[in-house]
């Protein structure tokens, strides 16, 4: 796979990582408190699967760890907002599956 196609995947994965925080602080303005909308729990959940691809093309254990331990609290969170039951079962079910599935490929 071409260099710019992982470096792509890898920036796209920041740029929502970054685009969550703004989403934030603009919620928290709105509501005058420090919130945290689902769709900011979404966005993290989204790149956190692309920086999870991103750490497996670049064989980068240490960025897969470390997505894999926030990874779930994001799926946590959304659960706790009451919004994960509305995503489609089989996404679900690849969701949480998705890190242990590439772990394993990985490590064979």
């Amino acid at each position: 796979m071409s260099n710019w196609i992982i470096y792509g995947i890898g920036f796209l994965a920041q740029m929502l990582f970054s685009s969550r925080i703004l989403i934030q602080w603009i919620a928290s303005e709105k509501h005058k408190k420090v919130t945290a909308p689902n769709l900011f729990w979404q966005i993290s959940l989204l790149a956190s699967v692309l920086l999870f691809i991103y750490g497996y093309l670049r064989d980068d254990f240490a960025i897969m760890l470390g997505q894999v331990i926030t990874y779930y609290v994001y799926i946590r969170n959304i659960q706790l907002e009451n919004q994960w039951k509305k995503i489609p079962m089989v996404l679900r079910i690849f969701l949480y599956l998705f890190p242990t599935i590439i772990l394993i490929y990985g490590y064979n």
